[in-house]
Order: C-alpha cells, then structure tokens, then sequence
C-alpha cells in the first residue's frame, strides 16, 4: 500500500500554490483523501482477513498472517526454552477419566502435571481440579519443591504425571519435583500414561 500512499502524497503537493481553478482542485483534494484512507485502512483490513481466513486450532493460536501460511505458529522461545507446539493433546482415554474422578472428592487436586496444557486437558475431560506444575509452560518456579513435598505431605494431591513437555532446565522447579516424585513413588500405567499415586495407594 506504499505506492497509494506515496500517490496521495504527490497529488497533495500539488495542491500548493495559487488557487486558480476551484473545481479541479477540489476534485483533486477529494481523490487525494480517497488514495490516503485506502492506505490507512488497507493493512489493518488485511490483517484481519488473515486472521480470519483459516481455521483456529490449538491452545495458543496467532494472529494475522503467517510466513509459511499456516495459522497458529509456535509461541517465541521462553526463559530460553524451545517454542512449544501449539497442537491441543488429545483426549485423555476414558480409563484415565475413571482414575482422576475416583475418590477425586478427598483431594484438593485429583493430579498434578507439568505445564498448564496437559493440565487443562485432564481437568477438562474429567472435570476435576488438576495442578498445573510449572505455570504455563512448566518453566515458572511455582510451586517450589518444598511446597510440592508439603502438598503431597498433606494428602492434598492424589495423582501425579508428567505432562507431555519436559521443563526448560534441569534446576526448574518442575523438573525437581519430577525427579522427586519418580524417586519416591511407584509407577502406574493408566492409559497409555504413566501416573504415580501420591499418597501411597
């Protein structure tokens, strides 16, 4: 749209000077308008229509247009972490469901999992509160391994599983209560996943 832009400009700069023929100039400041408010209006509008074009999918998806056509790219790197794909999990199976809602009453959380994705996912299918360790991306502080431990301590969280991401670094808080949870208890395949029973059932 630079060119329409740069054309209003001139016709414009062509304004200046006596005004010996009304008509023309007016005819002339009218187009001018015209040519400025396509320029203005041209990126926005085309940025929309990017937007709404293809199809909205994933937990993450981007707007306006993308370099390879493909609507919902990769979020940038966080905390130096590698972009995570924005592709929703599938759905846990119903045998996973059967084993978050069971008894899900007693705890505060019926799971935990690394990063709010797979968390989501789980809560949503079974309707049940799950922890997502890590924050968003599994990469934030929170909860720290002590309150993790104090948590677990307390009877607050029944199950625990990996996620479908491993955290940035080896020192996040995710990957130590991982490390801790798969050095304390024992390994449960539910589903195609593995869980681990935190209160020791």
């Amino acid at each position: 749209m630079l060119p329409v832009g740069l054309a209003g400009a001139a016709m414009l700069l062509t304004l200046r000077g006596p005004r010996t023929d009304q008509p023309v100039r007016g005819h002339r400041v009218r187009v001018a308008a015209c040519l400025g408010l396509v320029a203005v209006l041209a990126g926005p509008t085309a940025y929309g229509v990017a937007t709404l074009e293809p199809p909205h999918t994933g937990p993450t998806p981007a707007a306006g247009p993308h370099p390879t056509g493909v609507f919902g790219r990769p979020p940038a790197s966080v905390s130096g972490s590698a972009p995570v794909s924005v592709t929703a999990p599938a759905p846990p199976p119903p045998v996973v469901v059967r084993a978050l809602t069971r008894g899900a009453g007693r705890y505060t959380w019926a799971a935990a999992t690394v990063g709010s994705v797979d968390a989501a996912g789980l809560q949503l299918a079974g309707g049940v509160p799950v922890m997502p360790v890590g924050g968003y991306y599994g990469t934030d502080p929170s909860p720290t391994l002590a309150r993790f431990k104090a948590d677990v301590a307390a009877h607050r969280i029944h199950f625990f599983t990996d996620g479908r991401r491993p955290a940035s670094s080896r020192t996040s808080s995710a990957d130590l209560i991982r490390a801790w949870v798969h050095a304390t208890f024992p390994a449960r395949a539910i589903g195609g996943r593995t869980f681990y029973d935190l209160t020791g059932g």
